[in-house]
């Protein structure tokens, strides 16, 4: 149904519970490298086995890329609706803006490093290999997004962190040139692709700028008039759209990149706007799939020091390395099972508590001699 401004969408939080899922279980089945990794890469209708086939169907299912776009679409989507809130100066807002993002990323994250700085010293002592060595140098790289030298999924914490100014510059061309100034930022976003020096050579942001711009022209009153009007079997159609879309064409081809882009940003908008019932929203809002968005932040950063525990034991068999589909599927159902315990307690401690940090060092301070009411504050 059609959410205002100051609503949560569940069924955006379901799209990312599925979305955490998912990394999980395609970086299970390529771990093993050889030809799954090789399937990934090309378009379905190349291959030439049935195996290959079905492979190429899974990890198009279960594409890590296309989640990881899906959750960039939806920061630029809610990170818009959030600055759309923000009062006061422009200075205030982007100081806000940014102290707020920073503390909801960064707890977690340091979190998980420290976490995994304590296995690498626990396997070390045991002689145990497959945890990386962590030392005070490449915590620190990491920790600051200079290098991912350790967590695979901080690259996309670098992205969230270095694309922050541009989305501010996009959100002042919105401010001034209304829709107009998003599809500006939509244009720039698609030159960006080619031309790295368009983001000051940034790491990963010329590929992931256009997701960001998209989620940002969700918000705009056209796309609202036309997703409002999308019904159940729409929303369906763009479900299955979204995940296909890319399996005839190669992993990294721009235009299907674009395509993809435009499909999901169709779905995130008729979910969030349209007031349709339909099978996909019916299971976004189910109870297991919502406590998947509550936790997927934390899931998406843990599975990865599960993955490497097992991967430890079972990664060099001979038969995950023959069946990696399979063996996979076993191993990603298992990481997602283990890390949900400890995502549970970095939700409600790290995660939460960031958000509060950022809310208490960005709160609304009373000048010195005025009461609360004078300033529009509850009273205590």
């Amino acid at each position: 149904m059609h959410k205002s401004n100051l609503e949560r969408s569940t069924e955006l939080d379901g799209l990312r519970g599925l979305a955490a899922v998912a990394v999980v279980f395609y970086h299970s089945i390529l771990y093993p490298g050889n030809n799954a990794s090789t399937v990934l890469l090309e378009p379905v209708q190349s291959l030439s086995s049935w195996r290959d086939v079905i492979t190429k169907i899974a990890l198009t299912i279960l594409n890590g890329h296309s989640a990881v776009l899906l959750f960039f679409i939806l920061s630029g989507f809610v990170l818009t609706l959030s600055l759309d809130k923000m009062r006061g100066s422009p200075g205030g807002v982007v100081a806000k803006f940014t102290v707020r993002r920073l503390c909801r990323l960064y707890p977690a994250l340091i979190a998980c490093l420290l976490l995994m700085w304590g296995l690498s010293l626990i396997y070390r002592n045991i002689g145990a290999v497959g945890m990386p060595f962590v030392t005070t140098e490449t915590f620190l790289r990491n920790a600051v997004l200079v290098q991912n030298v350790l967590l695979g999924p901080t690259h996309t914490i670098q992205v969230e962190v270095l694309v922050i100014p541009f989305l501010l510059a996009m959100f002042a061309a919105r401010a001034m040139l209304g829709t107009w100034g998003v599809i500006a930022g939509v244009a720039y976003s698609l030159l960006a692709m080619d031309r790295p020096w368009m983001v000051m050579q940034l790491p990963y942001i010329g590929d992931w700028l256009i997701a960001f711009a998209a989620g940002m022209l969700i918000a705009s009153p056209i796309v609202r008039r036309i997703a409002s009007r999308i019904d159940g079997f729409g929303i369906a159609v763009l479900a299955v759209g979204f995940v296909f879309c890319r399996l005839f064409s190669p992993l990294v081809d721009h235009g299907a990149v674009i395509v993809q882009v435009a499909v999901s940003s169709a779905l995130v908008a008729s979910l969030y706007y349209s007031r349709a019932d339909s099978v996909v929203r019916a299971i976004l809002v189910t109870r297991p799939v919502q406590f998947l968005g509550k936790i997927s932040y934390s899931l998406y950063l843990l599975n990865v020091l599960a993955l490497l525990m097992i991967w430890s034991v079972v990664g060099q068999t001979a038969v995950y390395q023959e069946r990696p589909l399979e063996i996979g599927l076993l191993i990603g159902l298992a990481a997602t099972l283990a890390s949900i315990p400890a995502s549970i307690m970095f939700e409600r401690w790290f995660e939460q508590g960031g958000v509060r940090l950022g809310r208490y060092l960005t709160r609304q301070r009373k000048p010195a001699g005025m009461s609360s009411e004078a300033i529009g504050a509850p009273a205590e």
